[in-house]
């Protein structure tokens, strides 16, 4: 988690969206936001309107990547199913759905670290400088 950047902490923010207005459903609608690598998460690659490519420069990028413009800082294949995966790992969510459709639920964890992270943003912070260790000083 403390390497954790931008993407992994906006798309936190956008599954608290879910959680608190969809009931932590992720539709065709909500799943065209979710940054998909076909190649690696085949089943969420497949778009209405036909497949869109993955671009490795779209890969996650984490803590420091903006400050040092550093490249070892993105990860190239590593997409929002894999901060999902991480998400899980890390305790901070469940998802309770299955296959093409997840049903998230925060866990105490992960909302601690939304009302940590909404504090960030009321405050003027940005996604990529959000610490929550910092915030739990």
């Amino acid at each position: 988690m403390e390497k954790w950047g931008k993407d992994h902490w906006s798309l936190l923010a956008f599954i608290e969206t879910l959680c608190v207005d969809h009931k932590g459903a992720v539709s065709d609608k909500h799943r065209r936001n979710f940054r998909t690598n076909s190649k690696t998460h085949p089943a969420y690659g497949y778009w209405p309107m036909g497949e869109r490519k993955w671009n490795p420069a779209h890969g996650s990028r984490l803590k420091g990547y903006f400050d040092k413009n550093d490249p070892k800082l993105r990860l190239s294949q590593h997409d929002d199913w894999d901060c999902v995966e991480d998400f899980e790992a890390a305790g901070v969510l469940e998802n309770q759905g299955s296959g093409m459709n997840p049903v998230f639920v925060l866990t105490p964890l992960g909302q601690t670290l939304t009302s940590q992270l909404r504090i960030h943003k009321q405050d003027g912070g940005h996604f990529a400088t959000f610490d929550p260790m910092a915030v739990a000083k």
